[in-house]
């Protein structure tokens, strides 16, 4: 399993899709597997407060990796969200077969970022929206990061700004280091 973290607008998505693609691994967005659910409390959480519940996302999870055994890779995007989420998933993942193989980091500056979500243009991309949610990034990924690196699960930070195909290419050949170990 391959865990991508990137604050809102750096491209992790995406990223994640080309990973998925050209490898023919399995790409888990946690909103997507959410929203594949179909069930109603739970998208009325998503829309009112964009927070699901852990018992649910830990659940929906379950059902994403059990449709998943087949395929080599997982990558991971939007999860773990917090310390509790990520000792959940560490104990979680043996009963799967999986191990975090690494966490990539795609590491872009605030003012990068506004710059991203403004062109993009959704209603919730004003700037204070923006800052909160990077600082909220922030915040989380040195929290998971710490708890990862006491599991002894590499992190590689990829420097997210450019263009988007050699961006992947750093993340491919930082990848195959880490999945030779």
């Amino acid at each position: 399993m391959i865990i991508l973290f990137g604050p809102p607008g750096s491209g992790k998505s995406v990223q994640g899709q080309l990973l998925a693609a050209r490898h023919q691994w399995r790409w888990l967005s946690t909103g997507q597997v959410l929203r594949d659910l179909h069930d109603q409390e739970i998208l009325r959480e998503m829309e009112e407060t964009g927070i699901v519940n852990n018992k649910a996302v830990y659940r929906a999870l379950i059902q994403a990796l059990n449709r998943s055994k087949g395929v080599e890779r997982v990558i991971l995007d939007g999860f773990p969200r917090d310390t509790e989420q990520a000792r959940w998933l560490v104990a979680a993942l043996p009963e799967h077969q999986r191990s975090i193989k690494a966490i990539i980091v795609l590491d872009v500056p605030f003012e990068e970022v506004k710059r991203r979500l403004t062109i993009r243009g959704r209603f919730d991309d004003d700037e204070l929206i923006i800052q909160r949610r990077y600082n909220d990034y922030v915040g989380m990924v040195d929290d998971i990061t710490e708890f990862m690196k006491k599991e002894r699960v590499p992190i590689v930070h990829i420097d997210g700004m450019g263009d988007v195909e050699d961006i992947h290419h750093h993340i491919d050949q930082e990848l195959k280091k880490c999945l030779q170990k």
